[in-house]
């Protein structure tokens, strides 16, 4: 008998140590040992931190990009305001002398340019192929040519030749990147417009512009003038 009540003892000591059977009181709740806490504490720390950084990483990243293609943006339409203003825009570019051909080609004397091939390949590393082509072969009007090629000389017809009234000034032009893709840039190009007044008022001029990636190079899609 007493053998039994010791086993009986033992019995609902473990019961108890063990968590079975009825239970009152307050049930204490064993906490995780201190360098479990902080181990698990210092990882979130640790990948909150990889995650700023990459997050830093692709920002830098794609800052330097839009700042690249400001620069490369920049140089094109710096060569469009050569054309918009000078060989397009405003009459056209110098030329003097004497007629090459009939009585209204002439050769053009501006130093910009030593050939026609130059001329043309300065409008193509410009342009896109549809706004090149439009710019050489149909301009000012469908099927004529403000600049012919007569034996490699660049000569401009001054019969479409005219001295045009240019208001926009691009000295301080701005450049802002609106969207960009691997092959297309959407960008704003800003300067300023003194349009004839009594009181001529310099006022902010903007135009929206496309420029794609084509065969190699970035070129603008318009002519801007």
């Amino acid at each position: 008998m007493k053998t039994y009540k010791m086993i009986t003892s033992a019995v609902l000591a473990a019961m108890l140590l063990s968590g079975c059977g009825a239970q009152s009181g307050t049930i204490t709740t064993i906490p995780a040992p201190a360098s479990e806490t902080e181990g698990e504490a210092s990882a979130i720390v640790s990948e909150t931190a990889e995650e700023t950084s990459v997050e830093a990483e692709t920002e830098a990243a794609a800052a330097e990009e839009t700042s690249e293609m400001e620069e490369t943006i920049s140089e094109l339409f710096a060569r469009n305001i050569v054309c918009s203003v000078y060989a397009f825009g405003s009459g056209g570019l110098a030329w003097g002398g004497e007629p090459v051909s009939g009585d209204n080609i002439y050769k053009v004397s501006d130093e910009r340019f030593s050939s026609y091939s130059d001329f043309e390949s300065f409008i193509r590393s410009t342009y896109c192929k549809d706004t090149a082509d439009m710019l050489l072969y149909n301009y000012p009007y469908e099927g004529t040519q403000l600049y012919v090629d007569v034996d490699g000389m660049l000569c401009i017809d001054s019969n479409l030749s005219g001295s045009k009234g240019y208001y926009v000034d691009w000295t301080d032009t701005k450049i802002t990147i609106d969207s960009l893709t691997d092959d297309r840039c959407e960008f704003t190009a800003a300067g300023s417009i003194t349009e004839p007044a009594d009181v001529p008022v310099a006022e902010e001029y903007k135009v929206s512009c496309t420029a794609v990636y084509e065969n190699g190079s970035w070129l603008l899609t318009d002519f801007m003038a």
